[in-house]
């Protein structure tokens, strides 16, 4: 009875996690909820704006990872055949969290190119390799099928 219904049992404010302090009989709660409305409201106001600016902060730093990761990813080399090889990291990262994986746009002779890596191993347990032609700064020099 004392803990949960008794109405002279003294309790801690709803807002009390937010910062009110206030303790009261509980046949009190009603009236202080409503006599202490503007500082419950500026108490839950500053918990949700500090809250949003560590999630900003957060979100941030996760970006930086991210651009980070990026730019490790995908590595080019080139071969003294003249081959390009490009080398994927992360490939158990790939394959679960994404459906392709685009290299960076590259030349091969005067044909703008981009490879892309199709990753339906979820679904098929295939991989696709492709090699796209773009648009490139050399278009008005190529013949079909290119124009």
């Amino acid at each position: 009875h004392l803990d949960e219904h008794c109405p002279l049992q003294k309790v801690q404010c709803v807002y009390w996690e937010h910062g009110c302090r206030e303790e009261m009989e509980r046949r009190h709660t009603d009236t202080h909820e409503r006599e202490f409305l503007h500082v419950h409201y500026k108490l839950s106001t500053k918990l949700l704006t500090d809250r949003i600016t560590i999630l900003e902060k957060q979100n941030s730093e996760k970006d930086v990872r991210i651009a980070s990761l990026t730019e490790t990813l995908f590595t080019y080399t080139q071969l003294p055949t003249g081959r390009l090889e490009w080398n994927v990291k992360e490939v158990k990262q790939n394959i679960r969290d994404k459906e392709r994986t685009y290299s960076d746009p590259f030349y091969v002779g005067l044909y703008k190119c981009q490879s892309y890596i199709n990753w339906d191993y979820k679904n098929t347990g295939n991989v696709g390799v492709f090699i796209v032609i773009m648009r490139g700064d050399f278009d008005a020099k190529l013949h079909w099928p290119i124009r």
